[in-house]
């Protein structure tokens, strides 16, 4: 199964996960390396609603986000903490769904940078985060 979802281990809906960022389990677990995270938009967001340059111009801008199911995820709990009168333009259960979203237009998001950079149509506004 593939899933951003965060399967819980002890009950046996998983034998291994991989995931990005910290969790509760009281599992073994290692780092098998970093997830760094930043900030895009689409050109054309960038065109029609200007680039955010500094931490405090989030607030203004429409935001794509994660979903209830994954609110415990680092980047939603940065989200919640950093711009906390963010204005969700659409929320996602995948981050792959979030990429799909910034890619639209609609609002900017926190994305991986490996994805991120790896995507022609969108544009690094900040960040790591």
């Amino acid at each position: 199964m593939t899933s951003d979802r965060y399967l819980d281990l002890s009950k046996g809906e998983a034998d291994v996960a991989f995931r990005s960022g910290d969790t509760e389990d009281e599992l073994v677990g290692r780092k098998i390396a970093d997830s760094i995270w930043a900030i895009y938009a689409s050109r054309g967001y960038v065109a029609g609603h200007g680039e955010p340059v500094r931490l405090e111009d989030l607030s203004s801008h429409a935001w794509v986000g994660l979903d209830e199911s994954l609110s415990q995820h680092r980047a939603a709990k940065w989200l919640r903490d950093t711009v906390p009168q963010a204005t969700m333009a659409a929320r996602n259960n995948s981050v792959l769904g979030m990429v799909s979203a910034v890619k639209s237009g609609i609002g900017i998001g926190a994305l991986p940078t490996a994805l991120g950079d790896a995507e022609p149509d969108l544009v690094r506004v900040l960040g790591p985060v």
